[in-house]
């Protein structure tokens, strides 16, 4: 407990960020499923940012319980979250491009297929090593942070994260050169919103961040979450 003559440390104030992202983009989804009579896209973009509520939410909670049973329980908790995020994102963007008769249900199933089978992987792990080889714990300051070897099936879901998440950007690009004039401010905005999760995402990938060991992109997916339900 932090007495009140005493600062809060890093271990208390990181899970609390993220606690507090994950409420903020809780009431982000909530907003815009209710302005969903607007298209699907505003759908797509509700159950985006209920995904991220997910992730940084069990993201703050494995950061801070400090077992490591209970670190691998909470990250596997998060993966159905950080698996849906990209999908919704791409349903999103092909939505508001106005490509929606590519979301037939077969398409969408195919889109999801890697991302279930990742997160049967990733509850599974113990029995065949797919997506981590060794997880252990490290401290980092007063943070217990988890480390993960990953194996090879992770890179692939990796690798399919940014397809996907790439690929949304790239047709928002096209989007935004396209546009009328009267909406491409708009979609300039959008596109310009993605560019915080990548940076995020790539610096903690590289471990180009103060804190070794943790993921930045619940935190780097606020501005992106606020700029698409504005």
């Amino acid at each position: 407990m932090t007495f009140l003559n005493e600062p809060p440390s890093t271990f208390e104030l990181i899970p609390l960020a993220l606690y507090i992202t994950a409420a903020l983009y809780a009431l982000l989804g909530i907003y815009t499923l209710r302005q969903r009579a607007q298209g699907a896209a505003a759908s797509y973009l509700a159950w985006m940012m209920l995904a991220m509520a997910w992730w940084s939410a069990s993201y703050g909670m494995e950061i801070h319980v400090p077992e490591l049973s209970a670190k691998i329980l909470w990250v596997k908790i998060e993966y159905p979250g950080a698996a849906a995020l990209p999908v919704f994102w791409m349903f999103f963007v092909l939505e508001y491009t106005s490509r929606s008769a590519l979301l037939t249900q077969r398409n969408k199933a195919l889109a999801a297929l890697i991302r279930l089978l990742a997160v049967l992987a990733m509850w599974t792990n113990e029995f065949h090593g797919l997506i981590y080889s060794d997880l252990h714990t490290a401290p980092t300051g007063d943070l217990t942070l988890l480390i993960v070897d990953h194996s090879w099936f992770f890179w692939v879901y990796l690798g399919y994260s940014y397809f996907l998440l790439g690929g949304g950007s790239l047709l928002l690009l096209f989007h935004t050169f396209r546009s009328a004039s009267l909406f491409r401010a708009q979609a300039a905005t959008i596109l310009l919103a993605t560019l915080s999760p990548w940076i995020g995402n790539a610096f903690s990938i590289a471990g180009l961040i103060p804190i070794p060991g943790l993921d930045i992109t619940p935190f780097a997916f606020i501005p992106t979450g606020a700029l698409f339900t504005w």
